[in-house]
């Protein structure tokens, strides 16, 4: 009862020893099938285990343990005789280290074992271990060799991995359409992470025809999904088109969920929800409020338009404060400016310009127009130009003011 209970909920030693218990026939019917099936899960345990936490607990070794004595006997005479249950299940031992020293050269030959009689999640450890380099030289082609025979016996596990050495060209030539028909292949048996790729590709439109309602559906189920997946899902109910009808308020729900977990690109995109009155009534007062959490949080965007309130007096003062709003907005467009915002080094220029919020300043405010004006914006272009031609305060340059002028038109 309490393997069971344990192995339900994926703890990898139960699942060894609850299939060796099906195996011996101890405290339950003695069925090859009921233990194959706990063995196979030990066995893509350990290959999700070893991909997230590999240089965890699992690569210390735990050493011999009083509680696997009588199943590593067992599993060793069955494994002897050629049984692959037994030895895929000795091959997940000594590659965690559960019951004997770890030891991934003797995990590898095991699992080799039982994969050449076709066993599928030996054919899975095979790829682990040759993707990870654990008691072979690492190899990503050599990895998705066996990857690929598992995932073509329909492991999902497997299918996720070749999808991803196809989208990443990690042992393969990359391919994104193969990428996508493995994704889905493993998203149709509920891989979570297949799930989330494949809903990325129809958001893209990469390795499939873009598709809002297919990238919705794929990123949408479960009840677990990547914390910038609502906000994606939010951009393309408040975009529409590409098969999916727009939708502010779905926008909005999406956006503030994402919010809720404190991502700040949820909160930025939630507070322009706000400023504009898009499926919400329009709060400027709300707005900033969002804006404030993510630019707190150093989004460049955020701060940006938190920068905005300010200048827009939409943030709240206090009673009786001398809250210079001027000069607030000019602090966090220079945030923002100092990350690369284009707008913002705009603005930033803007006000060192015009000596709004802050100390005039042409100097500055050259160097930070140029800054827009070089990742193409127009205004700053032509703000550039003007001073550098006209602005008798900074050294004159009408050969680069010509420049900025055709640029900026």
């Amino acid at each position: 009862k309490w393997y069971r209970e344990a192995a339900d909920q994926g703890e990898l030693a139960a699942q060894v020893n609850l299939g060796a218990m099906y195996s011996m026939g101890k405290g339950v019917p003695e069925s090859d099938s009921d233990a194959m099936k706990w063995y196979r899960k030990a066995a893509e345990s350990h290959a999700w285990n070893l991909y997230w936490s590999m240089t965890s607990k699992h690569d210390r070794g735990a050493g011999a343990s009083q509680d696997y004595t009588e199943v590593g006997r067992w599993l060793r005479s069955a494994a002897a005789e050629g049984k692959a249950s037994a030895q895929l299940a000795l091959g997940v031992m000594y590659a965690t280290g559960q019951g004997v020293p770890q030891d991934y050269g003797q995990a590898r030959e095991w699992c080799r074992e039982a994969a050449d009689q076709g066993e599928a999640f030996a054919q899975l450890s095979l790829g682990v271990f040759h993707g990870m380099g654990k008691g072979v030289p690492e190899s990503n082609m050599e990895a998705m060799k066996w990857y690929r025979k598992a995932a073509e016996h329909g492991v999902s596990f497997a299918q996720f991995y070749v999808g991803w050495g196809y989208q990443n060209g990690e042992g393969v030539v990359k391919d994104s359409a193969k990428a996508a028909e493995w994704y889905t292949k493993a998203a149709e048996q509920e891989h979570i992470h297949a799930r989330q790729n494949l809903g990325f590709m129809y958001f893209r439109g990469e390795g499939v025809v873009k598709n809002y309602a297919k990238a919705v559906e794929w990123l949408s189920k479960g009840d677990t999904r990547p914390i910038d997946s609502f906000v994606v899902i939010g951009f393309m109910y408040e975009q529409g088109g590409n098969g999916l009808t727009q939708n502010y308020s779905d926008a909005v729900d999406w956006y503030r969920a994402g919010a809720d977990t404190g991502d700040a690109s949820a909160q930025n995109s939630l507070g322009l929800m706000y400023r504009a009155g898009k499926g919400v009534p329009r709060d400027h007062s709300e707005a900033a409020k969002w804006f404030r959490k993510a630019a707190d949080q150093g989004d460049a965007a955020a701060q940006f338009n938190f920068g905005l309130a300010h200048l827009g007096d939409a943030v709240e003062k206090d009673p009786g404060s001398e809250y210079d709003n001027d000069a607030e907005a000019a602090r966090w467009f220079r945030k923002a400016a100092e990350q690369g915002h284009p707008m913002a080094q705009f603005m930033f220029g803007f006000v060192c310009e015009n000596g709004q919020g802050i100390s005039q300043d042409y100097s500055e405010a050259v160097f930070w127009y140029r800054k827009a004006a070089e990742h193409g914006h127009a205004e700053a272009q032509h703000r550039l130009a003007v001073l550098l031609k006209n602005q008798p305060a900074i050294p004159q340059n009408s050969s680069e003011a010509s420049k900025w002028y055709r640029l900026g038109r």
